[in-house]
């Protein structure tokens, strides 16, 4: 039987395939650039001279590698019609590098401020190539897919902070908890999106939001979690 391709070549490859229509999205998104939800998050990809990682912080280099490196492109993308992949204009809760690299400490125990970006990404890489996370039969792709599918909703909400009233909020993956929670953090007008980890403190949406030609984009500060993450990453 044929091997399978090495996340990290198949993520290059990925890149490289891309590039080709990341070049045509401006490197600033604003909130009525009528580009689509994977556009925009994959924009800043185009600011860093054909690598992977620059030392912005504050972009979406990494959800934007893990969205191509797992082949979630398709789902983001606009149908032409204004739709997503999924059929629906739909809602990305966007996590910043910044919060994948809080994510990583967590993972491996490191102080999350020495981490550079592309060691951030080398360290996603590595848990994409686990094939069982501590014995849950899970592997580690499975896991960064359903993570990353956990951040879109088939709901389009532009408003959070009224979203944030009602019901739970629908997710797109299978495994673990497939809604969030929001509520509103008192007087100081952010949300709070409750996930499937108990062990840790719940993401906050602090305001910036970027309108797409097939949803919305919500910028969180901490990666969502569908699963409890010291079950699938013990620490000694």
């Amino acid at each position: 039987p044929e091997e399978p391709i090495p996340m990290k070549r198949r993520l290059a490859g990925l890149l490289a395939v891309s590039a080709l229509a990341i070049a045509a999205v401006p490197a600033t998104a604003s909130a009525d650039t009528p580009n689509s939800l994977f556009a925009t998050a994959a924009a800043s990809l185009g600011d860093n001279g054909g690598k992977a990682t620059d030392r912005n912080w504050y972009d979406f280099d990494l959800l934007a590698n893990a969205v191509v490196a797992l082949d979630l492109g398709p789902a983001l993308q606009d149908n032409g019609n204004g739709l997503t992949g999924l059929g629906v204009k739909a809602t990305v809760f966007a996590p910043n590098d910044r919060a994948f690299q809080l994510l990583v400490g967590d993972i491996t125990g490191r102080p999350w401020w020495t981490l550079s970006e592309k060691e951030t990404l080398d360290a996603l890489l590595a848990v994409a190539g686990t094939p069982d996370l501590n014995g849950t039969g899970i592997s580690g792709a499975d896991a960064l897919k359903q993570t990353v599918l956990y951040h879109v909703s088939p709901e389009n909400i532009p408003n959070l902070r009224a979203r944030a009233s009602g019901a739970n909020i629908p997710t797109a993956n299978s495994v673990g908890r497939t809604d969030i929670n929001p509520s509103r953090v008192p007087f100081l007008g952010w949300v709070s999106l409750a996930d499937g980890d108990p062990s840790d403190f719940n993401p906050l949406w602090y305001g910036r939001t970027i309108g797409a030609s097939n949803g919305t984009i919500h910028v969180i500060a901490s990666v969502l979690r569908p699963l409890d993450l010291k079950a699938l990453f013990p620490k000694d």
